[in-house]
């Protein structure tokens, strides 16, 4: 049986081997810090759209609620003038029939 020779490892080969090791992990990070970078930069362009979304929104917003309430006075004006005139047509009809009822005593 052949037995295998063992090599004596001292603390300095200890040593590169774990910078290796970290120097290994150190650049995987690199790889993942510069895709995460990446993704910020799509979030940072995702935000400002948004914000222009919503100025947008905001400014779309106020010109319905201008056109809702100017519309909403035009029809309470209109109505308004439609009921004076049907109730002075119904204070005319009233005093025409006053008037027919004196003519018929």
């Amino acid at each position: 049986m052949k037995t295998k020779k063992i090599k004596n490892i001292t603390l300095n080969d200890l040593a590169r081997m774990t910078q290796a090791g970290f120097l290994d992990i150190d650049k995987k990070f690199g790889a993942i810090d510069k895709r995460f970078e990446a993704i910020d930069k799509r979030f940072d362009a995702i935000d400002q759209r948004f914000e222009i979304i919503d100025k947008k929104l905001d400014v779309l917003e106020y010109e319905m609620r201008a056109r809702f309430n100017h519309l909403e006075k035009l029809l309470i004006h209109e109505y308004q003038n439609r009921i004076e005139k049907l109730e002075d047509q119904a204070k005319e009809l009233q005093a025409d029939f006053r008037r027919l009822i004196e003519l018929k005593r």
